[in-house]
């Protein structure tokens, strides 16, 4: 428990204002918005560069400097003659004889302090990535004296990754992006490193669930993944004494703690790579697809050569696309497929299996009865993956679900999934489907061609 009150107290951060106001970004009297510079650890009563002039200013040395008259990244002054040095605050945020763990965020090297909570690790410091979009003037920015030691502060827009850089989560929901309340896929990467999210409003009770609120000590504001309304995000707020989840402007600057599940081999997550998906005890295969350069892995089962991985070919004369339209689906299940041409769907040398085909490979594992456990990933699902044909719970799209205002309807993720031509494989067993309705979405696992001798 005394752990687990440190990591509390380690997510929140002292303002560094002699007013004791909100480190917030609020819009200043002439709607411009405020937030305070990047500072060194000494005492200074200027004001900081505004984030234009910073990006002027020598790399190797950032100074405190003259007011900015620019309307973007105003800067407020800051005052740090009462309070303690950055160095000192970081010490105490991150005090030692807690057993950290670490992550490095590939991106940009940067090296962070995790510690696990329940079931869920999470970032013990605020993430700093510096994120830009083209065309955009929004960036993260420095809202505290000691920013470069306590992280940026980010829009919701931008803490989401409204743009789609890094997934298609929540592609469009940035702030104004749309009228109605948006239902972005959840968990919700945002701006998050690989395999990490943005807490949603529930991860953040289920945190707050192992320590009083009268522990915390130290104030701060974090967003959560969920739009409150077309304006409004949800944020976390926390006091001396309190802690609350409220509704706040989505052009407000605030921090990001990243969050992952620590993971579990029954349970199902679109968060998790493919490589994680796979035994890792079976010695797979390569194949190049010429036309894209994609690589997938493969296996042999028997006399027959396999994918261990669903087609991610985008075919112009097919019909395909990602499970609920995000991109990252494909990059974990490949894509759904709602026709295909059998002479040109899969790689050159390769093709779309037969009825037979499958029957021989489910015989090849001790017949129809056991290939659903044998065939199915035991790194997700409730297979145990025998022979490393790794069969992910991805689901499908099917036409008589009827289609919404975006397209298909899909359905079964986690439970179900189902093949071109006709098998469809399920928590129960696995079975041919003789009349599937015309354009369900499907995924495509290609079989090798058997050459034969002269």
């Amino acid at each position: 428990m005394k752990r687990l009150c440190v990591f509390i107290a380690m997510l929140f951060c002292i303002v560094a204002c002699d007013d004791d106001e909100s480190f917030m970004t609020r819009p200043s009297d002439d709607g411009e918005l405020s937030s305070s510079g990047k500072k060194d650890g000494s005492s200074s009563s200027g004001k900081g560069k505004s984030s234009s002039a910073e990006k002027d200013a020598s790399s190797s040395s950032k100074k405190a400097g003259s007011s900015s008259s620019s309307s973007e990244g105003k800067l407020a002054e800051v005052s740090s003659s009462s309070l303690e040095s950055c160095e000192e605050l970081v010490a105490r945020l991150l005090p030692e004889g807690v057993k950290y763990g670490t992550m490095t965020d590939e991106r940009d090297g940067h090296v962070y302090k995790t510690l696990y909570v329940g079931d869920y690790m999470w970032m013990a410091e605020n993430l700093d990535y510096d994120y830009k979009v083209e065309g955009d003037s929004s960036e993260g920015s420095c809202t505290t004296r000691c920013c470069e030691m306590l992280g940026r502060s980010y829009q919701w827009k931008d803490a989401i990754d409204s743009a789609g850089v890094f997934s298609g989560d929540a592609a469009g929901c940035g702030y104004k992006a749309t009228s109605r309340q948006c239902t972005q896929t959840e968990p919700t990467q945002g701006i998050c490193p690989e395999g990490w999210h943005l807490p949603s409003s529930s991860e953040w009770n289920r945190l707050f669930g192992y320590v009083s609120s009268s522990r915390l000590g130290l104030e701060g504001n974090y967003w959560t993944s969920y739009d409150a309304s077309g304006e409004e995000a949800t944020a976390v707020s926390v006091r001396d004494t309190s802690r609350k989840l409220e509704r706040d402007d989505k052009y407000h600057y605030k921090f990001i703690r990243c969050v992952k599940n620590d993971f579990d081999a029954t349970t199902w997550n679109w968060l998790a790579s493919k490589e994680e998906r796979f035994n890792p005890d079976i010695e797979y295969g390569e194949l190049k697809d010429e036309r894209d350069n994609q690589v997938y892995r493969t296996v042999t089962v028997g006399e027959q050569t396999w994918m261990a991985e669903n087609l991610n070919y985008i075919d112009t004369s097919n019909v395909s696309y990602c499970y609920n339209w995000n991109p990252r689906s494909c990059s974990v299940a490949g894509r759904l497929y709602r026709t295909f041409n059998r002479a040109s769907t899969c790689p050159a040398g390769w093709r779309i299996p037969s009825e037979s085909d499958w029957r021989t490979l489910f015989n090849s594992v001790g017949g129809v009865n056991r290939a659903s456990m044998a065939l199915k990933t035991a790194r997700g699902w409730n297979g145990i993956d025998e022979v490393g044909f790794s069969i992910l719970p991805a689901g499908y799209q099917i036409y008589s679900s009827g289609y919404d205002s975006s397209g298909p309807v899909f359905r079964g993720s986690g439970e179900a999934t189902q093949f071109l031509p006709n098998v469809v494989v399920q928590n129960s067993g696995l079975h041919f489907e003789y009349n599937p309705t015309a354009n369900e979405g499907s995924y495509i696992r290609c079989i090798k061609v058997e050459t034969t001798e002269d």
